[in-house]
């Protein structure tokens, strides 16, 4: 059993290798005919690989599932939507006042940016929005408190002596509406390091549609040194692409 990335590389490595004996061979076959007084005149026979194309049975053992480093939990402007129309649904009202609404959703948005950074750095989803819904309900009560004549008609609509039972619905409703909102971490299958099965004697002993064909195409291209002289006469030699 191998890693994936391992097995590929093997056999990069091996037509690699290939390519190099055959031009080692050339070499040979070059030599034997400088030396022959017919074979001289005649070109040099050299192997050349355009395209090698495999087709190789496996089988995964294993995979790694690593999370996802670029994570958006949230997208901002339909979750800061969402928010405001449950705080102003609990307040029962089509808008609040101009300068309440313009706090309140500058408020919302300065803690949506603190619930996808602690998001991001691996905080529980709900303990982070434990903490959201409590800095969302005390912007709620702040602007509510704010407007003398909205705070006294939601006193007397929910038939509550304080504002306590309201944030608390304030709160429910957040955790109904837009808790869902959130997108959990997920997770992506890292493939280079999947364990695999290549030997031959243990995939014919498994059911074939546990069988997947490997098909890799591999296009050669070389690289020559170039030697490049200078004003002094030193000389310089580059790799580079044929």
């Amino acid at each position: 059993m191998a890693k994936l990335k391992d097995y590929l590389g093997s056999l990069i490595s091996g037509v690699n290798k290939a390519r190099v004996l055959a031009d080692l061979e050339s070499a040979k076959i070059a030599e034997a005919y400088a030396e022959h007084k017919l074979l001289k005149h005649f070109p040099v026979p050299r192997f050349r690989a355009q395209d090698v194309e495999l087709d190789i049975p496996l089988a995964i053992e294993s995979v790694i599932e690593q999370q996802v480093t670029d994570y958006q939990p949230i997208e901002n402007v339909k979750f800061n939507s969402a928010v405001y129309n449950v705080a102003r649904n609990v307040a029962k009202v089509s808008s609040f006042r101009q300068d309440l609404a313009k706090i309140l959703r500058s408020d919302i948005a300065g803690f949506t940016r603190e619930l996808e950074t602690r998001l991001k750095a691996g905080s529980p989803k709900q303990d982070s929005f434990d903490e959201f819904k409590e800095q969302v309900a005390e912007s709620f009560f702040n602007i509510i408190s704010m407007d003398e004549k909205l705070s006294t008609r939601l006193l007397a609509l929910y038939g509550e002596n304080s504002f306590d039972q309201i944030l608390e619905r304030l709160k429910n409703k957040l955790q109904k509406v837009v808790y869902g909102l959130i997108q959990d971490r997920g997770a992506q299958v890292d493939l280079e390091d999947s364990e695999v099965i290549v030997e031959a004697h243990r995939l014919k002993e498994m059911n074939p549609q546990s069988i997947v064909r490997l098909k890799l195409k591999i296009t050669e291209e070389g690289m020559e040194w170039h030697r490049n002289e200078d004003e002094d006469g030193d000389v310089e030699s580059t790799l580079l692409p044929e």
